[in-house]
């Protein structure tokens, strides 16, 4: 276009055309205040897909991806209290399961400290386990593989081994649902995790050596692996995923490796003892009993007869067997010191007159400090303290009854105004707070009682009955049972098993022929008359 024409339309322009907007300052102003309040109420939101990178790590960050990375952790913080509100509900709606199962079955493990350590250290220790497994572990193939790293075998072969069966299914479902959020809800994670700890729940039920815990281990890294496979193949039959059978097999001898220290840790708990331990215990090699054996031979040989009756006592009433025979090894422990004072020991004139030569105050004292001293062995060689319970309340606050009789027919025979005190000749105590230790306190009382009574020749099977129900009736009448769960059915049981278990002692043997001498070679027997012949 030439200038002049150019010039010619901007003159005709100007002259025809009028604006028909105004710029007021004013107003835009307000308009841009209204923009800045609006993104400032309502900022843009950034969406981040899950498994999305930001950035990696060395990488110098612009200022749109900071912006990005303040946007996202401010949207975090702003859920971060909900989320902490909805996870604590869980965990208290998990932990109410836990106080209403122990409130309806296992009432014996409430409102103790150690108890509640005991049930709850099994689960915070596989729950912090896992959890570290999914912080520490990347395996880039599989990034959701560190959660079958969670340790469910574990919390199955402690609490059964440490409480029981049932507990320890409860508390692996417990620990599985509480560890499933840690992984987002991953079903697979979950069902792994139930079944290894079912698995080793149902192998190491009644377990009674240590090395089984091993094996337990192997076993559950088996099922773990099968398991994970078979629901990999599931999920996309086309990618097995084979290297999770090594996954599994790790988790599962991790677990068994790891609950083998960790069990010795819990049994130096206050008034832990496990099965494993008490078969470790009544193995007579231990260095007390042997002890026993060597200074009191015939206290050795009472207590290996109590716990015989003792034993078949609580099998009969369902008490704990394992721990009434341990407890009745080493009852008498503190005989050791001076065994010469105690009947069963005694062989000489000498030995038997040693308490005629004492007052019946002194011979009661020296009876009843062998308590006292078995206490302190069994704290000096370690002793779990179920046991050491045996030591004090097999004997309860029963009379010491032979010297009380003596001290009174001296005091009538006497001058003396300072009349007998029975509390002189009771035991301190305690009473038996358990059904295990009033089971070893009759045995104990009947197996004296019957063995200074009666031999194989002498013994009847109506008198034995008569003995033993007299002798569980005057500890009954004694109120040496007032502080256990005793019943009168299980003190019924409990006679009938003694009755038999001694019958099986004191049974009858025919008296043997002594053999004819073996007549020389070369000598010729002599013919027997035909009416010596044995009738046909």
């Amino acid at each position: 276009v030439r200038a002049r024409d150019r010039a010619l339309v901007l003159s005709l322009l100007m002259h025809y055309v009028r604006p028909n907007i105004d710029y007021q300052e004013s107003k835009t102003e307000e308009d841009r205040e209204r923009a800045r309040a609006q993104i400032e109420n309502n900022p843009p939101k950034l969406v981040v897909n899950k498994g999305e990178l930001l950035a990696h790590k060395g990488d110098a960050v612009s200022r749109e991806k900071l912006d990005q990375i303040d946007m996202m952790y401010s949207a975090f913080r702003g859920t971060l209290f909900l989320r902490f509100l909805v996870i604590a509900a869980y965990a208290s709606l998990l932990c109410g399961l836990v106080m209403q199962y122990m409130r309806s079955f296992r009432k014996d493990i409430l409102f103790s400290t150690a108890n509640v350590f005991l049930v709850a250290l099994p689960v915070l220790l596989a729950l912090v386990m896992g959890r570290l497994s999914l912080e520490l572990v990347n395996f880039p193939r599989m990034p959701e593989a560190s959660g079958y790293l969670f340790p469910a075998a574990l919390i199955g072969m402690l609490t059964v081994i440490l409480l029981d069966a049932r507990t320890g299914i409860l508390l692996v479902t417990l620990g599985s649902l509480a560890f499933s959020v840690a992984t987002e809800l991953d079903f697979k994670v979950f069902l792994t995790s139930l079944l290894g700890g079912y698995t080793a729940v149902g192998i190491l039920t009644g377990a009674k050596e240590r090395r089984e815990v091993l094996i337990a281990g192997c076993i559950v890294g088996v099922i773990n692996a099968v398991v994970m496979l078979l629901i990999n193949l599931i999920d996309d039959p086309t990618d097995p995923k084979y290297f999770l059978l090594i996954w599994g097999l790790a988790n599962g001898i991790m677990c068994g490796v790891l609950a083998m220290p960790a069990l010795v840790l819990f049994e130096q708990m206050p008034g832990v003892v496990t099965d494993i331990r008490l078969l470790e215990l009544t193995g007579l090699d231990h260095p007390l009993i042997k002890l026993l054996e060597e200074k009191a031979p015939g206290s050795y040989q009472h207590s290996l007869n109590v716990t015989k009756l003792a034993e078949a006592a609580a099998k009969a009433i369902g008490a704990n067997y394992l721990l009434v025979r341990a407890g009745a090894y080493f009852h008498d422990v503190g005989k050791i010191l001076k065994p010469k004072y105690f009947s069963e020991n005694q062989i000489s004139l000498d030995d038997k007159s040693l308490h005629s030569k004492i007052s019946p105050y002194m011979s009661a004292m020296i009876i009843k400090n062998h308590v006292k001293a078995g206490i302190e062995l069994a704290k000096q060689y370690h002793l779990p303290e179920k046991v050491l319970a045996f030591i004090p309340e097999h004997q309860g606050t029963t009379m010491i009854t032979y010297f009380y009789h003596q001290a009174q027919k001296r005091f009538e025979n006497s001058q003396s105004t300072d009349p007998v005190r029975e509390l002189d000749f009771r035991y301190p105590g305690p009473k038996p707070q358990s059904i295990e230790t009033a089971i070893v306190m009759l045995a104990d009382t009947a197996e004296a009682t019957v063995t200074s009574r009666f031999t194989s020749l002498t013994v009847n099977e109506y008198e034995l009955q008569a003995t033993i129900k007299k002798t569980v009736a005057d500890k009954f009448n004694d109120g040496q049972f007032d502080e256990c769960d005793l019943t009168l059915r299980d003190l019924h049981l409990i006679r009938e098993s003694f009755v038999k278990t001694l019958l099986a002692r004191f049974h009858h043997r025919v008296a043997y022929p002594t053999s004819t001498p073996a007549a020389p070679v070369g000598t010729v027997p002599m013919r027997r008359d035909r009416s010596e012949r044995p009738a046909a």
